[in-house]
């Protein structure tokens, strides 16, 4: 029962006792079985005991469906109490005490026939002495009933009185022996799981004996089998004469007994509870009038086992309940309908790094996330009002440090006896590392596909730049070029994308030449590791010319060599320079090229562009040399140079002058393709720029009409540009490898393009981004 003394769960043994169903008595219902007369007096009890929180007793007339009527009964009920001392429930067993009752009856009846019998004696002594000696014989037969129905009554009190089991079976068996003049006797309580009898209280039995029938089953051929088997008391008067017992006789006689009677203890569901067995040393037959003693007994017997069973598995059921509570690896809360902590497990108390007496009194606002509460408060007001029978929910919680952490929900009602609402419980589980490792996932994701654009733009450069320039041998010129970015990126994804080692790289540009590494060719220069960007861009340089040496250089015959060496030096201003040089000799006399094409571009101005480099580019006859100086600190950590310088843009009359694009992309081929197609379309370029501060230097000096930002610049973003645009009114294009909700708050003033870009595209959304400016160059 709760705290309120009414029923919160069905009771299968009241159901089976009463034969009432579960909505005849739960909650405070039970009181309709309770007989009319004694209802108030037992409900007067039961409010004392509510009111001083102490132990319940009290007895009565209850409804008996086996008996289809009522029977006296006995109830005791003990309060649980939580550790402020407050109740939480009711633990109780209810004892029919019927059969004691009759025993009181039977015995105010006996003297009751006593004292009529003795005054019907003196009253016809009178007239007969003949019956004298008959009637001294009935007096003296009442008085021992009368003495053993007192006996029995008190043996059922004391049996009732005994908290122990084994102290209880000793009080039935010692019982038991006394009511039928026994010697010795054993009680054997049965074995559910092996289905045997196994002894549990004995008295004047050795030790041998007790081992050889230490399990007995239906089956065995002796007195306690059978009647296991057919569930009868059984009797033999003389075991020696039993047929059946032949195997036991030297058994039987060692322990002393020629007669015996096994009695089996029925419990209330007619499955057996145990044996109640007592031995003679001579052959005997009890009296009818003793067995009937004894089957009496044999009820309150059976009652008491059962009831001590009982009081077992409940007590087995409280501390697995609390076992299961405390230990649990889950947490576990309870709180009250306000929002309040209760009561909760150790493991909510770790999760949240306080004290259940700290948690006790906290509300749900107290702990979970500020972010989180609204939607948290939302599911419990539905939870509460019955519109949903339980919720699961994800949110964050903060523990006593502030620290924040991510918790699964399962919350559901507590419920009274009568169904109503009583407390919230949750069970919560911590699954912040899911969340984070889920994080980091989608992160990874998210970085794929931006790197994956951004990759595919610079393949749509390289492709476009190739055709640009001769479109007769695209495919084979294309696919090599795919191929030194790819062996770049392979030395990039293999040091997670941080940088390459320069000896590495030259070695994966120049890998077709391997037969030729270190006698044609020679690397020479101190380990340097290049940051991923200069990686890229050196990558290519080595690629384009090593390709032009192959063809027209040093290593197009079969003497020719090329050296490739770089060191870093000191400025006359005593800043670190990195300078490459690549010089070939040995091989066929060269000269300048009549035209320039993709190649030229990527040697000279990209390499300019992705390093702040200066590039020398000469063909004297004995052999092309490349040199390239640039601060030390843009080849090994991107750190900001010199900005390159602007072209002079030209001075036109307001009418001629065309709209001024700004162009940010960090990626110089991605940068050339851009700037190449807006001067197609008609647009001038100011840049392009590949860092922030170059890009606000070339806004300052020239201004723009309109932009064009790539948003992630390595180690920064354009968001700054973005901001200053957005001040100053100026339209601007974004394009990215990210998606579009991923780009930050900065740029949501802006048009928004992914990558790879598509020409036609870009050059739409900057004509209709500036076409008020066109009108306003038209007007002026």
């Amino acid at each position: 029962m709760d705290a309120a003394g009414e029923f919160v769960e069905e009771q299968p043994y009241w159901q089976e006792y009463t034969g009432q169903t579960w909505d005849e008595y739960k909650g405070s219902r039970w009181v309709s079985s309770l007989h009319p007369d004694d209802r108030q007096s037992i409900m007067a009890d039961w409010a004392s005991a509510l009111a001083s929180g102490s132990q319940y007793f009290t007895q009565g007339r209850i409804w008996s469906a086996r008996h289809n009527g009522y029977r006296a009964f006995q109830t005791r009920g003990i309060p649980v109490k939580d550790k402020r001392g407050q109740i939480e429930e009711w633990l109780g067993a209810l004892t029919d005490i019927q059969d004691a009752i009759d025993i009181k009856v039977l015995l105010d009846r006996t003297q009751t026939d006593l004292a009529g019998s003795l005054k019907a004696l003196r009253a016809s002594e009178a007239r007969s002495r003949a019956h004298l000696a008959d009637l001294q014989a009935v007096e003296a037969q009442l008085a021992n009933d009368s003495a053993v129905l007192k006996q029995l009554n008190e043996a059922s009190s004391r049996l009732w009185q005994a908290h122990e089991l084994h102290a209880g079976l000793n009080e039935i068996l010692g019982v038991a022996i006394e009511l039928l003049g026994a010697d010795k006797g054993n009680v054997q309580l049965f074995d559910t799981t092996r289905k045997v009898l196994v002894f549990a209280a004995h008295q004047g039995f050795e030790q041998p004996f007790l081992d050889f029938f230490k399990e007995v089953s239906a089956e065995f051929e002796t007195c306690c089998g059978r009647a296991l088997r057919s569930g009868r008391r059984t009797f033999v008067e003389d075991v020696e004469a039993e047929e059946g017992f032949a195997s036991f006789g030297a058994v039987f006689s060692a322990a002393g007994f020629r007669a015996v009677q096994s009695t089996p203890l029925v419990g209330r569901d007619g499955r057996p509870l145990g044996m109640l067995s007592t031995h003679f040393r001579n052959v005997h037959r009890p009296t009818t009038h003793e067995l009937d003693l004894l089957d009496l007994y044999a009820r309150q017997a059976a009652a008491f086992i059962e009831r001590h069973r009982n009081d077992e598995a409940l007590r087995e059921s409280e501390e697995r309940y609390k076992g299961i509570y405390q230990h649990a690896s889950m947490g576990i809360a309870i709180w009250d309908l306000d929002g309040r902590m209760v009561s909760c497990n150790t493991a909510y108390c770790d999760m949240r790094g306080y004290s259940e007496d700290e948690l006790r009194g906290l509300s749900f606002e107290a702990i979970v996330h500020p972010e989180d509460r609204e939607r948290h408060a939302c599911e419990v007001k539905k939870l509460i009002s019955q519109q949903i029978p339980s919720f699961e929910i994800e949110n964050r919680c903060l523990s006593k440090e502030g620290k924040v952490s991510w918790v699964h929900k399962h919350v559901s009602l507590l419920r009274d006896g009568a169904e109503r609402a009583a407390n919230i419980i949750t069970l919560a589980t911590n699954v912040t590392e899911r969340k984070q490792h889920e994080e980091q996932i989608d992160l990874l994701l998210r970085e794929v596909n931006h790197r994956s654009k951004n990759l595919l733009s610079l393949v749509q450069a390289i492709a476009q730049q190739t055709v640009n320039t001769r479109p007769d041998d695209f495919l084979p010129r294309f696919q090599a070029r795919v191929q030194a970015l790819a062996a770049s990126h392979d030395i990039l994804v293999g040091n997670k994308w941080k940088g390459a080692d320069l000896h590495e790289l030259a070695r994966s540009q120049l890998a077709h030449f391997r037969d030729l590494m270190d006698q044609r060719i020679e690397l020479t220069g101190p380990p340097v590791f290049a940051s991923a960007s200069a990686a890229q861009a050196l990558g290519m340089a080595f690629h384009e010319l090593a390709t032009n040496a192959t063809k027209y250089g040093a290593l197009s015959d079969e003497s020719g060599r090329v050296e490739l060496g770089w060191k870093t030096v000191q400025s006359a201003e005593g800043e670190e320079v990195f300078v490459i040089e690549w010089t070939e000799s040995g091989g066929p006399p060269v000269a300048a090229p009549s035209s320039s094409g993709f190649g030229s571009t990527v040697i000279c101005r990209l390499a300019e562009r992705s390093l702040d480099a200066k590039v020398e580019l000469n063909y004297p006859r004995t052999g092309l040399t490349w040199r390239l100086q640039c601060p030390r600190g843009v080849v090994e950590e991107r750190a900001a140079g010199a900005a390159p310088k602007q072209k002079a843009l030209e001075q036109q009359e307001a009418s001629e002058r065309r709209l001024r694009v700004l162009v940010v992309e960090d990626e110089a081929i991605v940068a050339l393709e851009i700037e190449q197609n807006l001067q197609d379309a008609g647009f001038e370029v100011v840049g392009p720029a590949a860092r922030v501060a170059e890009a606000l230097a070339l806004l300052k000096e020239y201004g723009c009409d309109a932009a064009v930002l790539d948003i992630n610049l390595g180690a920064e973003t354009s968001e700054p540009i973005a901001r200053l645009l957005s001040d100053n009114g100026t339209p601007f294009v974004t394009v990215s490898g990210y998606s579009q909700d991923q780009r930050p708050s900065g740029f949501s003033g802006g048009a928004f393009l992914t990558k790879p870009l598509r020409a036609e595209l870009l050059v739409a959304q900057l004509r209709q981004c500036t076409r008020q400016q066109v009108q306003s160059v038209r007007l002026n």
